[in-house]
């Protein structure tokens, strides 16, 4: 009743392809974020949904943010920019910026109104989450046929 010394392999001296065939040899390794991503797909829905309930609940709160403030939603120097190129075609015109600001705080409005027309339409009779062009211009005739002749052209 000898007790015999255990073997330990010592990994210096083994070839690669000998520590990839000896059980003790090898090396645990963490899985990849391919093979952990494998392992997700199609198993766990709940998970899917879960993230999809954050993302919404994520936007959800940056729209109240934005309804419960009065700034303007559209950049200045962007609408300035649009205002004068308009102008621009029409005639070498000067513009104060009192009546820039006037010019924006009255617009957008109007803009945001036609873009959640243009929205309601392409969920409603297009079945998009976002909306065309077309359902700009069916927008604009609902609301403002006076304007139709004008975005028609453009």
């Amino acid at each position: 009743s000898r007790i015999r010394p255990l073997k330990v392999p010592e990994l210096a001296h083994t070839t690669p392809e000998r520590r990839s065939q000896d059980p003790v040899c090898t090396p645990i390794m963490a899985r990849t974020k391919a093979e952990a991503k494998k392992k997700i797909v199609g198993a766990d829905p709940k998970g899917e949904k879960v993230r999809k309930k954050r993302r919404m609940k994520r936007i959800k709160g940056h729209i109240r943010k934005l309804q419960r403030t009065t700034n303007l939603l559209i950049s200045k120097a962007s609408f300035n920019r649009a205002v004068r190129q308009i102008l621009g075609k029409h005639g070498p015109f000067k513009i104060e910026p009192r009546a820039l600001r006037g010019l924006h705080e009255a617009a957008e409005p109007m803009i945001i109104q036609l873009m959640q027309d243009a929205d309601r339409i392409a969920r409603i009779n297009g079945g998009r989450a976002g909306p065309l062009v077309a359902d700009l211009h069916t927008a604009v005739a609902i609301g403002h046929p006076e304007l139709l002749t004008n975005v028609m052209s453009a």
